[in-house]
């Protein structure tokens, strides 16, 4: 969804959590804050519609102690947000955990050290081989695919970026990676480019880890 072409009646403001609230007011400037709402109140819209709900104040999002949200009353439903600028982008799952990441294309002005401390070797050594007008896409590709397995698994699970291998294009792949004293976890992963220049990530828990 486009963040500022987006309806949002004031009223609507008040779906959002008092945690969402005290977000919003974080941001400096009023375009961010407007954006930051749209967003949240968006992903209430969609969930409405997947449910079958006319109104949006019947979705009931809630916050799991690891930070991941849920829906209180449709736990079998998983959902994921992520939103950049004015681009926002919600995945939608009824079988398995799902997380999403979207990121505007710009200049990384330490992508250098970022690729350093967060790529995998395999990952570095693709991020130079590409073209050095390309690198910015590649290293946003990269970035947002790692963003969207740690979303999926959710936040409680502290992975070292270094460690996930999801590599610098944009492939379907599948990852694994691992819950402390846990099972591992395997994702599929889906990378696709918007027509204004947005990059967007999927990781969705696979059914079966063939």
């Amino acid at each position: 969804m486009n963040l500022d072409e987006v309806d949002t009646p004031p009223d609507l403001i008040q779906l959002l959590s008092a945690e969402e609230r005290e977000r919003a007011g974080r941001f400096a400037f009023a375009r961010d804050r407007r954006r930051y709402q749209r967003a949240h109140i968006g992903v209430r819209r969609v969930l409405a519609q997947l449910l079958g709900a006319s109104d949006p104040s019947a979705v009931h999002v809630r916050t799991r102690p690891d930070g991941k949200p849920f829906l209180a009353d449709t736990p079998w439903l998983h959902f994921n947000l992520s939103h950049s600028d004015s681009v926002a982008v919600v995945a939608v799952s009824e079988h398995a955990e799902v997380g999403v990441d979207v990121e505007s294309c710009r200049v990384i002005d330490d992508a250098d050290a970022m690729v350093l401390a967060h790529f995998s070797p395999t990952e570095q050594a693709g991020w130079h081989s590409v073209a050095r007008d390309l690198r910015d896409r590649s290293f946003l590709r990269c970035w947002t695919r790692k963003e969207a397995v740690v979303k999926a698994v959710g936040t409680g699970l502290t992975i070292a970026l270094d460690t996930l291998d999801v590599g610098v294009g944009g492939e379907r792949r599948r990852v694994r990676c691992h819950e402390a004293g846990g099972a591992p976890w395997a994702l599929d992963l889906a990378t696709v480019e918007l027509p204004g220049g947005a990059i967007v990530s999927v990781a969705h828990r696979a059914r079966s880890d063939a």
